[in-house]
Protein backbone atom coordinates (compact mmCIF):
# COMPACT_ATOMS: atom_id res chain seq x y z
CA UNK A 1 0.00 0.00 0.00
CA UNK A 2 1.20 3.79 -0.96
CA UNK A 3 1.47 5.49 1.81
CA UNK A 4 0.77 9.21 0.95
CA UNK A 5 0.94 12.65 3.03
CA UNK A 6 -0.78 15.51 1.32
CA UNK A 7 -0.26 17.78 4.40
CA UNK A 8 3.60 18.98 4.48
CA UNK A 9 5.02 22.47 5.33
CA UNK A 10 7.63 22.11 2.71
CA UNK A 11 6.14 19.95 -0.43
CA UNK A 12 8.82 20.47 -2.24
CA UNK A 13 10.29 17.76 -0.19
CA UNK A 14 8.69 15.26 -2.05
CA UNK A 15 9.98 16.29 -5.25
CA UNK A 16 13.26 14.70 -6.51
CA UNK A 17 15.42 14.45 -10.08
CA UNK A 18 13.65 11.93 -12.00
CA UNK A 19 15.07 8.10 -12.38
CA UNK A 20 14.44 5.45 -14.94
CA UNK A 21 13.80 3.02 -12.38
CA UNK A 22 10.33 5.29 -11.76
CA UNK A 23 9.21 4.80 -15.15
CA UNK A 24 8.98 1.09 -14.14
CA UNK A 25 7.07 1.70 -11.47
CA UNK A 26 4.79 3.73 -12.75
CA UNK A 27 4.29 1.58 -15.17
CA UNK A 28 3.58 -1.36 -12.47
CA UNK A 29 1.35 0.91 -10.30
CA UNK A 30 -0.73 1.31 -13.49
CA UNK A 31 -1.14 -2.06 -14.01
CA UNK A 32 -1.75 -2.93 -10.46
CA UNK A 33 -4.99 -0.49 -10.20
CA UNK A 34 -6.65 -2.38 -12.86
CA UNK A 35 -5.99 -5.48 -11.77
CA UNK A 36 -3.33 -6.77 -14.43
CA UNK A 37 -4.72 -5.73 -17.09
CA UNK A 38 -5.16 -2.30 -18.68
CA UNK A 39 -8.23 -1.89 -20.36
CA UNK A 40 -8.50 -0.34 -23.99
CA UNK A 41 -11.60 1.95 -22.95
CA UNK A 42 -8.61 3.78 -20.99
CA UNK A 43 -5.40 3.32 -22.25
CA UNK A 44 -5.07 6.90 -23.87
CA UNK A 45 -5.88 8.53 -20.97
CA UNK A 46 -2.68 6.37 -19.00
CA UNK A 47 -0.21 6.65 -21.90
CA UNK A 48 2.59 5.91 -21.59
CA UNK A 49 2.51 4.01 -18.42
CA UNK A 50 0.14 1.77 -19.37
CA UNK A 51 3.00 -0.03 -21.67
CA UNK A 52 5.98 -0.74 -20.04
CA UNK A 53 8.67 -0.36 -23.08
CA UNK A 54 6.82 2.84 -24.00
CA UNK A 55 7.33 4.43 -20.31
CA UNK A 56 10.76 3.17 -20.11
CA UNK A 57 11.48 4.80 -23.79
CA UNK A 58 9.82 7.84 -22.41
CA UNK A 59 12.00 7.75 -19.24
CA UNK A 60 15.21 8.27 -21.19
CA UNK A 61 13.39 10.85 -23.11
CA UNK A 62 12.80 13.01 -19.81
CA UNK A 63 16.57 12.05 -18.46
CA UNK A 64 17.28 14.55 -21.35
CA UNK A 65 15.47 17.24 -20.65
CA UNK A 66 17.43 20.42 -18.42
CA UNK A 67 16.06 23.64 -17.38
CA UNK A 68 19.75 25.21 -17.50
CA UNK A 69 21.67 23.25 -15.17
CA UNK A 70 18.90 21.65 -13.41
CA UNK A 71 16.97 18.37 -14.15
CA UNK A 72 13.80 18.71 -15.84
CA UNK A 73 11.93 16.05 -15.10
CA UNK A 74 10.71 15.01 -11.13
CA UNK A 75 9.25 12.16 -9.63
CA UNK A 76 7.09 13.41 -6.92
CA UNK A 77 7.34 10.80 -3.71
CA UNK A 78 5.50 9.73 -0.86
CA UNK A 79 6.87 9.48 2.44
CA UNK A 80 8.63 5.71 1.86
CA UNK A 81 10.33 7.24 -1.46
CA UNK A 82 7.64 5.52 -3.56
CA UNK A 83 6.84 7.48 -6.69
CA UNK A 84 3.84 8.71 -6.98
CA UNK A 85 3.37 11.13 -9.95
CA UNK A 86 5.99 12.61 -12.50
CA UNK A 87 6.48 16.52 -13.59
CA UNK A 88 8.57 17.50 -15.55
CA UNK A 89 9.20 20.57 -18.49
CA UNK A 90 10.44 20.36 -21.80
CA UNK A 91 10.86 23.00 -24.38
CA UNK A 92 12.55 25.51 -22.43
CA UNK A 93 12.81 28.98 -23.70
CA UNK A 94 15.61 30.49 -22.31
CA UNK A 95 14.46 33.89 -24.04
CA UNK A 96 11.60 34.24 -22.23
CA UNK A 97 11.66 31.82 -19.21
CA UNK A 98 9.05 29.85 -19.99
CA UNK A 99 8.88 26.03 -20.53
CA UNK A 100 5.73 23.25 -21.64
CA UNK A 101 4.88 21.70 -18.24
CA UNK A 102 3.78 17.82 -18.17
CA UNK A 103 2.28 15.91 -15.20
CA UNK A 104 1.23 12.40 -14.85
CA UNK A 105 -0.53 11.30 -11.38
CA UNK A 106 -0.81 7.65 -10.27
CA UNK A 107 -4.63 6.82 -10.93
CA UNK A 108 -4.94 6.17 -7.31
CA UNK A 109 -4.05 9.72 -6.43
CA UNK A 110 -5.75 11.39 -9.78
CA UNK A 111 -8.69 12.59 -8.11
CA UNK A 112 -7.19 13.40 -4.12
CA UNK A 113 -6.16 17.44 -5.75
CA UNK A 114 -2.34 15.96 -6.54
CA UNK A 115 -2.35 18.22 -9.32
CA UNK A 116 -1.77 21.29 -7.47
CA UNK A 117 0.48 19.75 -4.82
CA UNK A 118 2.57 18.31 -7.47
CA UNK A 119 2.81 21.99 -9.74
CA UNK A 120 3.60 23.97 -6.63
CA UNK A 121 6.44 21.37 -5.93
CA UNK A 122 7.88 21.80 -9.41
CA UNK A 123 7.63 25.92 -9.26
CA UNK A 124 9.39 25.98 -5.77
CA UNK A 125 12.07 24.13 -7.65
CA UNK A 126 12.64 26.12 -10.47
CA UNK A 127 11.63 29.49 -9.27
CA UNK A 128 14.92 30.76 -10.36
CA UNK A 129 14.59 29.99 -13.94
CA UNK A 130 11.27 29.76 -14.89
CA UNK A 131 8.18 32.41 -15.15
CA UNK A 132 5.91 30.90 -17.68
CA UNK A 133 4.59 27.25 -18.06
CA UNK A 134 2.42 26.27 -20.84
CA UNK A 135 0.27 23.45 -20.07
CA UNK A 136 -1.36 21.24 -22.80
CA UNK A 137 -4.38 19.56 -21.34
CA UNK A 138 -6.62 16.73 -23.09
CA UNK A 139 -10.05 17.80 -23.74
CA UNK A 140 -10.73 14.56 -21.89
CA UNK A 141 -9.31 15.06 -19.09
CA UNK A 142 -11.63 16.98 -16.94
CA UNK A 143 -9.68 16.67 -13.50
CA UNK A 144 -6.66 18.99 -14.78
CA UNK A 145 -8.30 21.31 -16.71
CA UNK A 146 -10.01 21.87 -13.40
CA UNK A 147 -6.92 21.77 -11.08
CA UNK A 148 -5.55 24.45 -13.56
CA UNK A 149 -8.82 26.45 -13.41
CA UNK A 150 -8.48 26.76 -9.73
CA UNK A 151 -4.72 27.41 -9.74
CA UNK A 152 -5.22 30.63 -11.88
CA UNK A 153 -4.59 29.73 -15.03
CA UNK A 154 -5.46 31.46 -18.31
CA UNK A 155 -6.52 29.44 -21.39
CA UNK A 156 -5.46 30.28 -24.38
CA UNK A 157 -7.93 30.01 -27.29
CA UNK A 158 -7.72 33.25 -29.69
CA UNK A 159 -5.35 32.45 -32.82
CA UNK A 160 -3.58 35.91 -32.13
CA UNK A 161 -2.44 34.74 -28.85
CA UNK A 162 -1.58 31.05 -29.68
CA UNK A 163 0.93 32.92 -32.51
CA UNK A 164 2.74 34.56 -29.77
CA UNK A 165 3.32 31.83 -27.55
CA UNK A 166 6.79 29.77 -28.41
CA UNK A 167 6.78 27.75 -31.70
CA UNK A 168 7.38 24.77 -30.53
CA UNK A 169 4.81 25.01 -27.90
CA UNK A 170 2.28 25.81 -30.75
CA UNK A 171 3.67 22.81 -33.22
CA UNK A 172 3.13 20.52 -29.77
CA UNK A 173 -0.32 22.20 -28.57
CA UNK A 174 -1.64 21.43 -32.79
CA UNK A 175 -0.59 17.55 -32.89
CA UNK A 176 -2.62 16.74 -29.35
CA UNK A 177 -6.21 18.15 -30.97
CA UNK A 178 -8.62 17.99 -29.33
CA UNK A 179 -6.83 19.83 -26.12
CA UNK A 180 -7.41 23.06 -24.15
CA UNK A 181 -3.70 25.45 -23.97
CA UNK A 182 -3.36 26.98 -20.72
CA UNK A 183 -0.53 29.43 -19.75
CA UNK A 184 0.12 29.86 -15.78
CA UNK A 185 2.48 32.26 -14.13
CA UNK A 186 3.42 30.71 -10.61
CA UNK A 187 4.18 33.74 -9.06
CA UNK A 188 0.89 35.73 -9.96
CA UNK A 189 -0.61 32.35 -8.46
CA UNK A 190 1.37 32.45 -5.46
CA UNK A 191 0.71 36.13 -4.84
CA UNK A 192 -3.18 35.34 -5.37
CA UNK A 193 -3.22 32.17 -2.97
CA UNK A 194 -1.48 34.06 -0.22
CA UNK A 195 -3.88 37.08 0.13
Amino acid sequence: MIKITKKSHAISRHLRPFQLHDARALYQQCVDFYGGVIPDSVRRYEWPFCDEFAALDYGVSLLANTVDDLPGAYAYVDDDDHCIALVSVSFYERRDRSVLLGTYLTPRIRQKGFHRTVKTALFTQLAEHVDTYYCIVSAANPYAIRALLQMAAEQISEQAVICAIPLRIQLEHALQQPAALFRLEPRQWTDCSAK
